[in-house]
């Protein structure tokens, strides 16, 4: 299975109230699965977390802003809205990354035919 990362800026909120309210929006990414024929699924759930830092701590470089696999339970939360609520959008993303991937297959093949073509 082919794999990529879903992107969720400051836009998956983990609590929706109505249409126009949510709150507790969160950065992020999920790996997801893929296969050519479009099925997907969730590998795994990454958001951004902040850490206190000392001044030793930026001096040497150490991210305030670092991602780390969601616990639970932001894990579930986040799982629920992709699955359900944001399904569409996850959809068009894996229809877009598997015609990303035909492109990418035809230009290697090209590539290989020149190739083989100039004796390489």
């Amino acid at each position: 299975m082919n794999t990529f990362k879903f992107q969720f800026d400051n836009e998956m909120p983990l609590v929706v109230i109505d249409s126009n309210t949510t709150a507790g929006d969160v950065d992020g990414h999920a790996e997801i699965e893929y296969t050519q024929g479009g099925d997907w699924g969730i590998k795994a759930i990454y958001i951004e977390c902040y850490r206190h830092r000392s001044f030793a701590d930026r001096n040497i470089g150490i991210d305030a802003w670092p991602i780390v696999e969601a616990p639970e339970p932001f894990n579930t939360m986040i799982r629920d809205r992709l699955e359900n609520g944001w399904y569409a959008r996850v959809q068009n993303a894996v229809n877009e990354q598997i015609a990303s991937d035909r492109e990418d297959a035809a230009e290697q093949r090209a590539d290989m035919r020149r190739d083989e073509r100039m004796g390489l």
